[in-house]
């Protein structure tokens, strides 16, 4: 589906801009472009990373137990995230980046979220973290909910995350809690990770098909008007609880509309963009974008001061140079790094044939435009 690397792509690309260029514009800051593209992200892992678990859940058999195919999915998920990820953390503490040092037993055990929600305010070069903390700790629960719930449970049981998720930030708020802390943990995700994961069900049971079309529709006709509304309210600076529950839940239904859209593989306007070469390769390199690109401005800043280079003196070229350096040490890491060991995954396969005699054959679905059985 190459139409989800360039999703991918606008939602780094969103989040790059607010962290290097948001000063300077005010319409960006105003739509919070990198936290849409965030939670985008969440919508678009729900989706995927569910349609992919109900998938290995109809293989289920002698062969292929709940344990054993939970198994594989975390060898799977660790080769692709962990190593870059640990790779990053060591080369920023040894270079001493503020606060890495201070924090990094909170960010090795993949629980930034909870340090940016103790501290209560966004901690320079690792504030960016704590969305991949949230993913790791969605991987490691969404696999015993998809591949253990009774088939019948399972619609109710993500419906009633996503019920979790818009009621935690106003919850977490009205408890007393600081803004980050009501928005950055776990549970004030799973709206988003839920309807990605509601979107992933519906497209893969055929019985659902009407349910589909309906949470499709909702999508494109309320998606937009809400995130506008949210919008208006964040540039006012009122009813700040129903802005948090309002602003996430218009990202989730307008990510299951365009998702939806691109799972179908159309031929409209928006789908032949994003088709296109660039975008689908800088969506493809999008993890490791995301992971290095706010280490960057310290890094940069680091490695002047100490061999007497000269950054651009003002403030837009420098972001310029800030998304070109993010650009390519992620493609550096993709070819040289991340993609061989993402080629390891073959020998963990979602799904195992039976043993025939003495030798047994190795298979792996092919995810589809629509994760379906």
């Amino acid at each position: 589906m190459p139409q989800l690397d360039g999703l991918r792509a606008l939602a780094v690309s969103g989040v790059m801009f607010q962290h290097f260029f948001g000063n300077y514009y005010l319409l960006p800051r105003l739509l919070e472009v990198g936290d849409l593209g965030v939670r985008l992200f969440f919508v678009l892992s729900g989706f995927l990373i569910t349609g992919i678990l109900l998938q290995c859940r109809d293989g289920l058999d002698g062969a292929n137990t709940v344990g054993g195919a939970a198994l594989r999915f975390y060898a799977r998920r660790a080769l692709r995230i962990l190593p870059v990820f640990y790779v990053v953390l060591a080369v920023a503490t040894l270079m001493d980046l503020d606060p890495v040092r201070e924090s990094l037993a909170w960010h090795m055990a993949y629980l930034s979220n909870f340090y940016l929600a103790k501290q209560g305010f966004w901690d320079g070069c690792v504030s960016h973290l704590w969305s991949l903390a949230v993913e790791e700790q969605f991987y490691l629960i969404w696999p015993v909910v998809v591949l253990m719930t009774p088939r019948q449970w399972l619609a109710r049981v993500i419906g009633a995350a996503i019920v979790v998720g818009i009621l935690s930030p106003s919850a977490a708020l009205l408890a007393g809690a600081n803004p980050i802390a009501a928005t950055v943990l776990p549970n004030s995700c799973l709206d988003t990770l839920g309807m990605g994961a509601l979107l992933a069900l519906f497209a893969h049971d055929p019985r659902y098909a009407g349910r589909r079309r309906r949470l499709v529709m909702l999508g494109r006709n309320l998606g937009a008007p809400l995130f506008l509304l949210m919008a208006a309210l964040h540039a006012f600076g009122i009813a700040q609880e129903v802005y948090l529950v309002g602003r996430d839940m218009a990202v989730a239904l307008l990510g299951v509309w365009v998702i939806d859209n691109c799972a179908r593989g159309g031929d409209s306007v928006l789908d032949r963009a994003l088709r296109l070469p660039p975008l689908v390769y800088v969506g493809r390199i999008s993890y490791g974008i995301y992971l290095v690109h706010l280490f960057i401005p310290d890094a940069l800043a680091s490695l002047a001061h100490r061999f007497g280079w000269q950054l651009p003196a003002t403030a837009l070229p420098r972001a310029a140079l800030y998304t070109a350096v993010a650009i390519v040490l992620a493609s550096l890491s993709w070819h040289l790094f991340e993609k061989p060991l993402n080629d390891l995954k073959r020998l963990f396969p979602y799904r195992r044939a039976a043993v025939v005699g003495t030798a047994a054959a190795v298979t792996e679905p092919v995810v589809a435009d629509e994760p379906r059985a």
